[in-house]
């Protein structure tokens, strides 16, 4: 189940954090914080499923591994990626810290920078899930297509993540058990 609960303070919220001004090449920064009704485990095969992408992201055109670590795992990967019909290029490099899944920015057309971090912490059958993400333009872009594209990659990472991987639970309960 997830969960995109947007409360005051205590609560789940979605935290966003893009430059007010109308042309900028200022970071925009963001955060949410959700629950799926997942292992850990479960999401992070999601997660690594790079090439699965395009079936789920609407912002991704193609995306392929060009480098995996000894346990399979992407350690970097190429995409063709439109937002607010932006087409870029973007090569990113995963991390693997023990509670979670991260990317970074390698190379981008449009963008200096864009990394990510998701902390996983397992409750029961149900994983919290904690997203923290920046994104700094490489030129000046206005300030309503920016707060677009981080409302973009964040609804992405997380509604998208959060169907995909029930989408993937379903296809393992009804024997095509592959993460993809």
């Amino acid at each position: 189940v997830f969960n995109h609960r947007a409360l005051a303070m205590d609560g789940w919220r979605t935290i966003a954090n893009p430059s007010p001004r109308i042309y900028s090449r200022e970071m925009a920064n963001a955060g949410r914080r959700f629950t799926i009704a997942a292992t850990p485990q479960e999401i992070l095969a999601v997660m690594m499923d790079v090439e699965a992408l395009p079936e789920w992201s609407s912002a991704h055109q193609s995306a392929v591994v060009l480098e995996r670590d000894d346990k399979g795992r992407p350690l970097r990967s190429r995409s063709t990626v439109r937002n607010v019909g932006i087409t870029d290029e973007q090569e990113l490099e995963y991390s693997y810290p023990d509670n979670g899944f991260e990317w970074q920015l390698v190379s981008s057309r449009h963008l200096k920078r864009q990394d990510a971090v998701y902390t996983l912490t397992a409750d029961g059958a149900q994983t919290h899930v904690l997203l923290h993400l920046d994104i700094e333009p490489s030129a000046p872009i206005p300030g309503f297509i920016m707060r677009l594209v981080v409302q973009a990659v964040v609804q992405t990472a997380t509604e998208g993540l959060a169907k995909r991987v029930r989408i993937v639970q379903r296809r393992a309960v009804e024997g095509g058990g592959s993460p993809g």
